[in-house]
């Protein structure tokens, strides 16, 4: 399964960096993560190209690889994303609005080729819903808060409370979250350092 993420995260990059090269992109953010989170657990890379209003993201650790393509249009970022996760390739729409720098809204929702770790590319019959995730957050000063609600094939939805300091150095930002599972009773944490060029 790890040879798959690693095939599939070299092909995206390797295409988007080809992409990047012939319209101008330029390598805007680079972030490595460790802990657990809504969306990730383990090592965390992600990587950023960008052009004018429209950017190229790349998203990478253990178990999964994704890709995010969009433009941003006023307060609002619209992209398309695909994926393979669990060994089962997905697609699906970005949507994050952002009407101030204090507040952000993000929904995320996927379709896969069957299920999670048994992939079926076969007919249409057999793309179904793969996930859903909601998140709201507030900013002010270094601290944020944020609440999601994941919601992952057949699983029961996952509400999550939490926060965080997100602090810039320079070009440098360092940052530790905390999130609550409401489902499973237990605290998840992580900390990364970001650089923007």
């Amino acid at each position: 399964m790890k040879k798959s993420v690693l095939l599939f995260a070299l092909i995206i990059a390797f295409v988007g960096i080809i992409n990047a090269q012939e319209n101008g992109y330029k390598l805007s953010s680079l972030t490595v993560s460790s802990g657990e989170g809504a969306l990730s657990s383990g090592i965390f890379i992600s990587g950023t190209l960008q052009n004018a209003n429209t950017k190229f993201t790349l998203e990478v650790c253990s178990s999964f690889a994704q890709a995010i393509y969009g433009t941003s249009y006023g307060n609002f970022f619209v992209a398309g994303s695909a994926g393979f996760n669990n060994n089962t390739p997905w697609v699906g729409p970005f949507i994050s609005f952002t009407p101030s720098n204090w507040i952000s809204f993000t929904t995320w929702e996927g379709v896969s080729a069957g299920k999670d770790k048994h992939p079926n590319l076969k007919s249409f019959e057999d793309i179904q819903f793969y996930f859903a995730y909601n998140n709201v957050k507030l900013n002010y000063s270094i601290f944020f808060i944020q609440y999601s609600v994941i919601h992952f094939q057949k699983d029961v939805p996952n509400n999550m409370p939490g926060g965080g300091i997100s602090l810039s150095l320079g070009k440098y930002n360092v940052f530790v979250s905390c999130d609550y599972s409401l489902r499973d009773q237990k605290p998840l944490y992580a900390a990364g350092l970001g650089v923007n060029f």
